[in-house]
């Protein structure tokens, strides 16, 4: 019957902190040469392990806050901007500004602003491209058997900065236009001004969240899982040295090979 381990960052911590309570009670006779797995040193790893994976949580639990304000924030800019757009187009704006604004809109909802282009390059075999499926990988088709197409970059800009992008670009150009002024606060260029510049704070403020996460969690890999003196690789020395001191047949090390630590 197979055994499935508990696996993950703070059961590694767990357990090495379980390892150093059974090398000291080993006593006097745990008495390695090399420093690196020697208890004072083994005390500091442990130490440094708790402390990188904390500030990692709580560097997660920012990232989680702030990335939570800013979704709450963006969710209704999709109906405030159509509602814009609408008041826009009944303002009597020229045309060509109205029309101007049209791609900025779509490219908001994640569409195209125009037509998708259709490539008329064929395969030798007589197969239209089009009908390839788009999952197909350039090993499934011979090289030799296909005539150069043309390859268009998606333009659905529905990350939130594409979104501040284009909210931004709508804002001005409904304040070049001197026929758009809307009773409603919400509506008017102003209050958008000062939406998009709070949108933008929080979603800067998410992006600095994120740094700090990547950067604290960068540290804390390298304190558990670095090859040469990182936790795990640490414990697979005390192994050996324990195998070496006391026999694979003693109680030290059967204790201690009982532990077991996920690499990551």
């Amino acid at each position: 019957m197979s055994t499935t381990f508990e696996t993950g960052h703070a059961k590694n911590i767990a357990n090495f902190y379980h390892l150093l309570i059974l090398l000291r009670n080993i006593g006097p006779a745990y008495n390695p040469s090399l420093v690196s797995i020697q208890l004072p040193q083994l005390e500091k790893l442990y130490l440094d392990a708790e402390e990188a994976h904390a500030l990692t949580h709580s560097a997660f639990v920012t990232l989680s806050e702030a990335s939570a304000v800013r979704s709450v924030s963006f969710k209704p800019l999709g109906v405030l901007l159509t509602r814009a757009f609408n008041a826009f187009k009944v303002c009597g704006a020229p045309a060509p500004l109205i029309d101007s604004a049209i791609p900025v809109i779509r490219k908001f909802r994640g569409k195209r602003a125009s037509a998708k282009i259709k490539t008329s390059a064929v395969l030798s075999t007589d197969v239209v491209q089009s009908d390839i499926d788009s999952q197909t990988t350039d090993d499934e088709i011979p090289a030799a058997s296909v005539q150069p197409v043309i390859k268009q970059i998606s333009t659905a800009q529905v990350s939130f900065d594409m979104k501040l992008e284009n909210f931004d670009k709508l804002i001005n150009i409904l304040e070049y236009c001197n026929d758009y002024h809307p009773n409603e606060d919400e509506l008017k260029v102003g209050s958008l001004k000062a939406r998009f510049e709070s949108m933008n704070t929080q979603n800067k403020l998410v992006m600095d969240a994120q740094v700090v996460m990547n950067t604290i969690r960068f540290k804390r890999n390298k304190i558990l899982y670095d090859p040469h003196s990182g936790l795990t690789a640490t414990t697979i020395i005390i192994k050996d040295y324990l195998k070496s001191a006391f026999g694979t047949s003693s109680n030290e090390y059967k204790q201690v090979i009982a532990l077991h630590f996920s690499r990551k």
